[in-house]
């Protein structure tokens, strides 16, 4: 799934933004999300959202399967995922406050620009975590 998500990734860098082309490519992707690595699901989620392709089935699904394996992803991974969310108004209140519980403890991990990315992507989704 690598090259997957490589591709739509350069698809995003390059600005080629084909609907037909991305609907094929995402409509295959939500039955897979358990198989994407976390890097691999926030490539995708990231290049959707620098294209403003909203794919609420593949960033549902992204958002199911990080939720369960949130420890797996590095803190540019999950700021990624949270940024796309953001971006593309799609709101998974479940992911949210799961990454929302995590994100204190692992604070230090996380760049200025991440940070700035999960504050950006939170108040887009009108979220307030309350612990």
């Amino acid at each position: 799934f690598r090259g997957l998500s490589n591709m739509v990734h350069a698809c995003a860098l390059m600005r080629y933004r084909d609907t037909n082309f991305l609907t094929v490519v995402c409509d295959g992707l939500p039955v897979k999300a358990e198989e994407f690595s976390p890097q691999g699901m926030a490539n995708i989620a990231y290049a959707l959202a620098m294209l403003r392709f909203k794919h609420a089935a593949v960033l549902e699904a992204f958002c199911e399967t990080a939720s369960a394996k949130l420890h797996a992803f590095k803190s540019q991974e999950l700021s990624m995922l949270l940024y796309s969310c953001g971006v593309l108004r799609l709101r998974h209140d479940a992911f949210l406050e799961e990454a929302c519980s995590r994100i204190p403890q692992r604070f230090v991990e996380f760049s200025e620009q991440g940070v700035a990315n999960i504050v950006y992507a939170l108040g887009l989704l009108r979220f307030a975590h309350r612990p």
